[in-house]
């Protein structure tokens, strides 16, 4: 009964306050009536503005507290979503976010024979490590590259990595060891699980991509120690000196963001301690951490085919 007269309040209202203006007058005759409470009797005219009065204060509450509650305030959690590679921010209310919404997908769609684990479920298997995130290749750590220094052990398993901070990941259990790879500088990591030590290739996830002061260079540490170089459809190239051209290039790319991007193709770098890194390529542009434009690339990496 009581939500049957809340619906209709609205009408209620107008019925109560027809002809009635909010003048001066009216305001001293509610109060004065309030005033006497108890010790005089109100006149049963003057009911009629009283209750007018309070039917608008409450139709005015009905109105105003929603568009309150939505205004943001200082009290209010506030998360700041920047593309790696821009200088734009934009703000949210932590409130807003809906748990249960949010997947883990790449901006960085495979290729041709990609070496990035699938995505069973729509989300592919990653690690994220105070805000870097890095995602599972399917191949083992090779005998020539040696884990490193301990970065921490798994504190929170989550469908939505990117809204868990510490060291997460959607896949591996709690208390599972993540170690740096010699040489690598954070570019791969590597964790093992069921006997085997797995690889992580840095990756950008849901728009969390490059740290400030990053280049591409940095996500993938690759500068002086590539053995070949393999884009697919198109052939390798293994002359020291003509990945190092290529290389180069890459160094030189511009970050576009961390956009959705589908490559076409795929870029696999091979190192000297025998890991292989991929990037996936459409055209001139590439991506891993982030996509990149780099032009004149798959023309350049053609004419180094012998």
């Amino acid at each position: 009964m009581i939500v049957k007269q809340l619906e209709n309040l609205k009408d209620t209202a107008d019925h109560a306050l027809a002809g009635l203006e909010a003048t001066p007058q009216l305001r001293r005759r509610i109060e004065e009536a309030a005033l006497g409470g108890g010790r005089t009797r109100v006149r049963r005219g003057a009911m009629r503005p009283a209750l007018a009065f309070a039917m608008a204060a409450v139709v005015l509450a009905l109105v105003a507290v929603p568009q309150l509650l939505h205004r943001g305030s200082d009290t209010v959690p506030v998360i700041v979503e920047q593309a790696a590679g821009t200088a734009t921010e934009r703000q949210g209310e932590a409130k807003l976010i809906s748990r249960g919404q949010v997947s883990v997908t790449s901006s960085s769609g495979a290729g041709e024979g990609s070496l990035w684990a699938g995505e069973p479920n729509g989300s592919f298997p990653l690690v994220g490590i105070h805000g870097r995130y890095y995602r599972l290749m399917t191949y083992g750590l090779p005998a020539q590259a040696r884990p490193g220094m301990m970065l921490g052990t798994v504190e929170t398993v989550t469908k939505e990595p990117v809204y868990a901070s510490g060291v997460v990941s959607n896949h591996l259990p709690a208390g599972t060891a993540l170690y740096a790879v010699e040489g690598m500088d954070g570019a791969v990591v590597t964790a093992e699980s069921n006997g085997v030590k797995q690889v992580y290739q840095r990756v950008s996830v849901s728009q969390m991509g490059l740290a400030a002061g990053e280049s591409l260079d940095a996500t993938l540490c690759a500068a002086g120690r590539i053995a070949s170089m393999t884009l697919s459809g198109v052939g390798t190239v293994s002359d020291p000196e003509a990945c190092a051209r290529l290389y180069a290039m890459l160094s030189g790319a511009v970050a576009e963001g961390t956009g959705p991007f589908s490559g076409q193709q795929t870029l696999h770098i091979t190192l000297t301690n025998s890991l292989v890194l991929e990037m996936a390529v459409r055209g001139d542009r590439l991506s891993a951490c982030g996509v990149w434009s780099c032009p004149g690339f798959s023309d350049a990496f053609a004419a180094e085919i012998r």
